[in-house]
């Protein structure tokens, strides 16, 4: 019987693996300014960089499957 704890980590988790503490800081920075920006608004200043991580992981993640993919030489239908 497999251990659940001890899953192979997917693509995504591999990708973000030691980004965490310098995209949370980037997160709260963003959160600050746009906070401030608008005058105190903090649920769309929320919602602004909720926006931005959501749109920056697509775009990491298109980015870096094709990256390896080209110098993997894999088709990068096999790692979606």
């Amino acid at each position: 019987m497999q251990d659940l704890g001890e899953a192979t980590p997917s693509f995504v988790n591999m990708l973000y693996r030691d980004m965490d503490r310098a995209m949370l800081d980037l997160y709260i920075m963003l959160f600050t300014a746009f906070d401030e920006w608008l005058g105190g608004n903090s649920l769309l200043a929320l919602l602004i960089v909720w926006c931005i991580e959501r749109v920056y992981r697509e775009i990491r993640a298109r980015v870096s499957v094709r990256n390896l993919s080209k110098k993997a030489y894999v088709d990068d239908r096999f790692l979606g």
